[in-house]
């Protein structure tokens, strides 16, 4: 959720970088740059990149993918794309398609939030009548079975690295964070969980150590 939002002055939008082909290495350049501006983390579960994952440039809307662009990419995980297909057809005519609302932050966060409960945690729209953004958790799979169960495991594990190395304070798990970015997978359930600021963690971290 946290890598969603579009940069009007983006660099691939400057250099008119544009999805070639789905084969072969022709889209690497701008793998790369979408894998930088998302922080090396997939758009869509937010889960970070390692250097042997198979990373695809996805195009959010799969209809426009002849004449689309630079706010119709993302960088996402081979598994969040696949997903995401066989679902289209029944979300083609959502209003999140022609608002694109997901990618103003303020927007997002305001209508889609991280809710904490006794079994790993959910996403849901603030508002129980917000059907558009209850859809886009449902065409993103953000509660999908394999991806809660992700979240669940990362979590436990954090939990438990965290009692057994004695970091019970705040100081200790930020220190912990930013030594360790994989660890940041699923930053908004681990932000909710864990009542940190890892956000602005990550933000603060030079980018050149966001290179992917």
């Amino acid at each position: 959720m946290q890598f969603l939002s579009k940069n009007p002055d983006s660099a691939i939008l400057k250099e008119g970088q544009k999805y070639k082909s789905s084969s072969g290495r022709s889209n690497q350049k701008l793998k790369q740059a979408l894998l930088k501006e998302q922080q090396g983390f997939c758009a869509y579960s937010e889960k970070y990149i390692s250097k042997i994952d198979s990373v695809d440039v996805e195009h959010f809307n799969p209809a426009l993918k002849e004449q689309d662009d630079y706010f119709n990419y993302y960088a996402v995980l081979r598994y969040c794309n696949q997903y995401k297909q066989h679902l289209y057809p029944k979300f083609a005519e959502s209003e999140f398609f022609k608002t694109l609302f997901f990618q103003d932050p303020e927007q997002l966060h305001s209508r889609i939030q991280y809710f904490k409960d006794e079994v790993g945690g959910m996403f849901d729209s603030v508002d129980p009548e917000d059907h558009d953004a209850q859809n886009l958790i449902e065409y993103l799979g953000w509660n999908s079975h394999a991806l809660h169960s992700e979240r669940k495991k990362h979590l436990e594990s954090i939990q438990a690295i965290m009692q057994d190395a004695g970091y019970d304070s705040a100081e200790s798990q930020l220190a912990f964070f930013k030594k360790f970015r994989d660890r940041l997978s699923f930053i908004t359930m681990l932000e909710k969980e864990l009542s940190l600021p890892l956000l602005a963690l990550l933000n603060q971290i030079p980018p050149e150590q966001k290179e992917s």
